[in-house]
């Protein structure tokens, strides 16, 4: 633990694995950027706490640390806190990297989801099978903006100075929110209804006009901070490190592994929904032709 008079160096460390040498900052100070551990040469007034079971050891140390996961035995109670706790242990930089990791991997299937739109007639399947996969991932990116958002906007001092949007983008995220979730929305009343058009269809390929171009725009200014940020977790050798890394990645996989399940989960309905589909386009051919024969 640093103490000093400082508003900017009190912190808590955790220091396990060989020498003592995986730090892990556990309490992060709100007026410091989260990713400095004590160093021998600028810092001192430690309170050094020895725990024996698991072994556990905090001791100063040369040259400038990294924060990562601990990597030995962890008293379980510890980890006993509930989400919000959890995220603001990550700060600002923790946040940014599950937006942007879940950012990455939406990226990807939402590229995958509108090829499917270029030939509906031959993909549709995989285009609904898809469409319910991106409900979790797409509630965790949601879940993570908000979470920024709310930080921000009730004063937190470590959001407050990593600074709001550009104006732009500021203007254009509720109308971005509301469309996807419109888009998402109508797609998932269809399956649950049953039938295979009408005003949610309509409602359906509105709005993902809508999003299209919000979307595009919202890619275009994130696209070349996502791709460092959002794989820095994934990487071995990634500074600074940020606390809380192992999370991140788990709660990607989780929303992932969720999307599966409830994607195969609700294929029969959407196998109905198919079959309804091409009953109703089987009618509409016949009256189609019946109207187009000549009456003798």
């Amino acid at each position: 633990m640093e103490l000093d008079l400082n508003p900017a160096w009190p912190m808590l460390a955790i220091f396990g694995g060989p020498s003592a040498g995986a730090p892990r900052l556990f309490v992060q100070n709100p007026n410091s950027g989260g990713d400095a551990l004590p160093v021998t040469s600028m810092k001192d007034f430690f309170a050094i706490y020895l725990r024996t079971t698991p072994r556990v050891t905090a001791v100063p140390f040369e040259g400038r640390a990294s924060v990562t996961d601990m990597p030995g035995p962890v008293p379980r109670e510890w980890w006993r806190r509930d989400w919000r706790a959890l995220a603001r242990s990550w700060g600002p930089a923790g946040n940014e990297r599950l937006t942007t990791s879940v950012g990455l991997v939406l990226l990807v299937l939402l590229a995958f989801e509108a090829l499917t739109t270029l030939s509906l007639r031959s993909y549709l399947p995989v285009h609904i099978f898809v469409g319910i996969l991106l409900l979790a991932p797409i509630a965790l990116k949601l879940a993570s903006t908000g979470w920024r958002f709310l930080r921000y906007y009730t004063a937190n001092k470590a959001y407050r100075r990593e600074g709001p949007p550009r104006l732009l983008l500021r203007l254009l995220a509720p109308l971005l929110i509301a469309s996807t979730l419109s888009l998402f929305g109508s797609g998932v009343a269809m399956i649950v209804v049953g039938h295979g058009g009408g005003p949610l269809l309509t409602l359906h390929a509105a709005s993902f006009g809508v999003w299209g171009v919000l979307i595009a725009i919202h890619i275009l200014a994130y696209l070349a901070r996502v791709l460092p940020v959002g794989t820095a977790d994934w990487r071995r050798r990634t500074a600074p490190t940020v606390a809380g890394a192992r999370s991140r990645r788990g709660a990607l996989w989780g929303v992932l592994i969720a999307g599966v399940i409830i994607a195969v989960a609700t294929y029969p309905a959407q196998q109905a929904w198919m079959s309804h589909r091409r009953t109703q386009d089987h009618a509409a051919r016949s009256a189609r032709a019946a109207a187009a024969t000549p009456r003798r």
